[in-house]
């Protein structure tokens, strides 16, 4: 049976001034932490920042929890998996690169070879799927770090993330969860005016959701999904 895990889950906070202190958060006991490269926002601008890194693991793993910890009043933060072909280092990046969702980014298949392991997440965040359920890791897997950060203040703000890839027990994986994202382009807000929107899409096959989230910008008030049975009656609002 397939899982899908459909999360993009980001929120607005205010900017925040730089720290010197380096973010922390505990190891994990069975699995292994990660860090990006800190980078710069300066006042008044936002940045979205990409890095090319291969996680530690030496054999495939099921991983069964993330834990986050960024520089609080980030917009978003993902971990892209590259799962493309190319393993030549000189056809990624080095340091930070700054794009939107890294795309443009690395190999010319890394756009239709990409997924999101965790959803986007804010900048304290805990992703922990049901038993029996996780993430598949393969051995020094090709990701994208990205962090998203708003800077409205009057001072410089350090984008800095810290991440634990969670391990599950031996034995305990029934299926593996893999992102989905359902996004729109039809959005159109005239000046000082508002509109809404209603968007619908059906599952090609039977799907067992495991997570739901939203995602949208500053100027957005408002976002709900509802479940809507074959026969087309509203079953309630999920989110």
């Amino acid at each position: 049976m397939r899982m899908i895990w459909a999360a993009t889950l980001a929120c607005l906070a205010l900017g925040s001034t730089a720290d010197a202190k380096r973010m922390h958060l505990h190891k994990p006991r069975h699995g292994f932490q990660m860090r990006m490269t800190p980078f710069v926002i300066p006042p008044g601008t936002d940045r979205e920042g990409c890095e090319y890194r291969t996680t530690p693991n030496r054999k495939a793993m099921d991983v069964a929890a993330f834990e986050l910890r960024a520089t609080p009043g980030t917009h978003h933060f993902v971990v892209w998996d590259y799962l493309g072909g190319d393993r030549n280092p000189a056809d990624f990046w080095t340091g930070i690169k700054y794009t939107p969702g890294c795309v443009g980014l690395g190999p010319q298949d890394s756009f239709a070879t990409t997924a999101n392991l965790f959803g986007m997440q804010t900048a304290r965040a805990r992703v922990e799927f049901p038993p029996g359920i996780a993430v598949r890791l393969d051995p020094h897997a090709i990701v994208y770090p990205n962090l998203h950060f708003h800077n409205y203040s009057t001072v410089p703000v350090t984008g800095e993330a810290v991440f634990n890839f969670i391990a599950a027990r031996t034995g305990t994986v029934r299926h593996h969860a893999q992102a989905l994202t359902v996004g729109t382009f039809q959005i159109n807000i005239p000046p000082h005016g508002g509109a809404a929107l209603t968007g619908e899409w059906q599952t090609p096959t039977a799907l067992n959701i495991v997570q739901l989230s939203t995602h949208q910008h500053h100027r957005g008030t408002r976002m709900s999904i509802h479940h809507i049975d074959a026969a087309g009656n509203d079953m309630g609002e999920l989110v």
